[in-house]
């Protein structure tokens, strides 16, 4: 009698496992961020880039933040399949901005 509440019971929680796993949302499909958009990174890692040229080197934690941001403007040029979402590439542009 036993075995079989535990068989039952395992059989439930089994089938709303499976119930549960098939009800999560697949993730949203990547995309290509379009011509302007990477038009729009090239441009602001340009900037980023004149602004480190002409900056002055008093605080060199500052300027090593800036830095990063300079690398990750032509990063995201070379693998533009690291935006995956739409939200991904507003995202960057906020950073780079």
């Amino acid at each position: 009698m036993v075995r079989m509440r535990i068989a039952i019971f395992l059989a439930v929680f089994a089938g709303l496992l499976a119930q549960q796993q098939k009800q999560k949302a697949a993730p949203p499909p990547a995309i290509e961020p379009k011509a302007e958009e990477l038009a729009r990174v090239k441009a602001k890692t340009e900037e980023i880039e004149s602004i480190l040229k002409t900056a002055s080197t008093k605080d060199a934690a500052l300027r090593t933040d800036v830095e990063v941001y300079a690398k990750a403007g032509p990063l995201l040029l070379e693998f533009p399949q690291t935006f995956f979402t739409q939200a991904g590439i507003d995202q960057a542009m906020m950073v780079l901005d």
